[in-house]
């Protein structure tokens, strides 16, 4: 309760004092709407402060000057940005010492998470970089398809990133060794790609890995597009040995739900393990 009362007073001090916190937390003629939780008389911006400060779950307000009254939300303009709209004669502010700590990733463009900054009243953008299930199996087997397979140990869904069963990858038919040949990966549904991850064969005796690919992707498994930089197919750099892996980031995240590693190179046989990166969880 100390650190309340001497938050809501430092708060409330920069308001009658200087006004400067109402410049960059503060929006004239604006309101946040839909996330009221109480309202009560105030005659000035001090008092509707200090009843947010004694409200739990208050992290910002609307004040009303010329009907003395005030409006505290559970919300902020970061984590509902569509919610500020107009209103003349009002103003919305934001009540730092309570900070929310999150923010919407509307506020950021593809293949980003919004990070509220330590301050509560800032935000950065952050690339996505969850594994979209290939690794931890969350990706069921038949969404791993593939141009061919050699055996029945090398089918396309054994090119999990990091498995350590005993073939060891996604490896081709002898007959289809050639540039060209791919493993697909359905994610499920639309989501943003930030990016990839490749491995080599998880073999004692075999010493295979693709050393350059191109990434095609698509959102109905029909039309393909491929990975592009400065407007020109982007070819990335592979594996140099069969248990490094090796991350490349998308020049410009996608969106997508389907992903095709094509085969340009490799080392003694096509054999590969890959990962997916984006956004997790989204929308």
């Amino acid at each position: 309760m100390a650190f309340l009362a001497i938050s809501t007073s430092v708060l409330l001090w920069q308001l009658s004092k200087t006004g400067a916190c109402l410049t960059s937390n503060a929006f004239t003629n604006q309101i946040l709407t839909g996330h009221v939780i109480r309202t009560v008389t105030a005659t000035d911006f001090a008092a509707c402060a200090s009843q947010c400060g004694v409200t739990k779950g208050c992290h910002s307000f609307n004040v009303y000057l010329s009907r003395n009254l005030c409006e505290l939300s559970n919300a902020t303009h970061l984590s509902h940005p569509k919610a500020l709209v107009q209103s003349p004669e009002a103003r919305y502010m934001l009540y730092f010492p309570h900070p929310l700590g999150k923010c919407d990733s509307s506020l950021c463009g593809t293949g980003t998470r919004c990070v509220v900054n330590a301050d509560g009243v800032g935000y950065r953008c952050k690339m996505c970089s969850d594994g979209l299930g290939v690794a931890d199996n969350r990706i069921p087997d038949n969404q791993i398809t593939g141009s061919s397979y050699q055996s029945a140990d090398l089918v396309p869904w054994r090119g999990r990133l990091l498995s350590t069963w005993y073939a060891g990858a996604w490896a081709v038919d002898m007959w289809q060794l050639r540039a060209g040949e791919w493993l697909q990966v359905d994610i499920g549904h639309v989501v943003p790609i930030t990016g990839v991850a490749t491995q080599g064969r998880y073999s004692n005796d075999w010493d295979q890995w693709v050393t350059r690919y191109t990434v095609q992707y698509s959102v109905d498994g029909g039309s393909w597009t491929s990975v592009l930089e400065a407007g020109v197919v982007k070819e990335f750099v592979g594996n140099f040995d069969k248990s490094t892996v090796v991350e490349n980031l998308f020049p410009v995240p996608v969106m997508a739900r389907y992903v095709k590693f094509v085969v340009r190179d490799w080392n003694n046989y096509i054999a590969m393990r890959v990962e997916v990166y984006g956004c997790a969880n989204y929308p």
